[in-house]
């Protein structure tokens, strides 16, 4: 299990430097349990294609960037980066708001409030294609470009995302990237019926396999969000 302070420094250390900021980042503290309280969450629906993306966004006041997150292939949004704990900094959103940031994290079709569309899946070509929709809506109401951040299956489609059109994007950070670049995909057979399962609790719960990374609280949280 990757902890925030870790993703939190991965973060702060692509945008920090891509942006030309060179203030450190420092340890959270009780006062920002306290200022991650008033962080407000709010959403939007940005159309995509003529597809309905849900995006959530936690604003900072004078605001020195923007950064959109991309989940990967198992949980959506909110449960990856924002993650609220009682007692808890947990949520990556609100870090990096009390780092001056506003940030924004996308639910992909079929994930969280993102509804499938007709065919019941998510291509890659569509995955990167509702990105790029998304950075630009963020862009244009920000006017600045945005710092995109996938991880795991979300790490791809940011990478293919920026391969098709960086116009927007201020910097790229791939977390926990799974592709190995030097081996070639075969091709699926044509006729190959894809299957169709669903998530359960113990599912969500398995992913947490380091002892001590993370308390029991907090996974029963994850598991409620997710």
């Amino acid at each position: 299990m990757v902890t925030l302070k870790k993703m939190l420094s991965v973060i702060l250390l692509s945008t920090l430097i891509l942006s030309c900021n060179t203030n450190p980042a420092t340890d959270r503290t009780s006062s920002d349990t306290e200022a991650s309280s008033q962080i407000t969450l709010s959403n939007h629906t940005v159309i995509s294609d003529g597809h309905p993306m849900n995006l959530w966004e936690k604003k900072s006041q004078n605001s020195k960037g923007a950064i959109l997150f991309i989940h990967g292939r198992t949980w959506s949004s909110l449960p990856n980066f924002d993650l609220q704990v009682e007692g808890e900094n947990l949520s990556l959103m609100d870090a990096m708001v009390t780092e001056g940031y506003s940030t924004y994290a996308l639910d992909l079709r079929g994930y969280g409030a993102t509804p499938r569309d007709s065919t019941e899946w998510l291509s890659p070509n569509k995955a990167a294609s509702d990105i790029l929709h998304v950075v630009n809506w963020i862009a244009s109401r920000n006017s600045s470009k945005v710092h995109l951040f996938g991880y795991s299956m979300g790490s791809t489609s940011s990478l293919l995302a920026t391969q098709k059109n960086a116009t927007d994007i201020a910097s790229l950070t791939v977390f926990g990237y799974w592709l190995d670049l030097d081996f070639k995909i075969p091709e699926s057979p044509g006729d190959i019926k894809l299957l169709k399962q669903k998530n359960t609790a113990e599912n969500a719960a398995s992913d947490f396999i380091t002892p001590g990374s993370i308390s029991q609280n907090a996974i029963d949280s994850y598991v409620r969000m997710a």
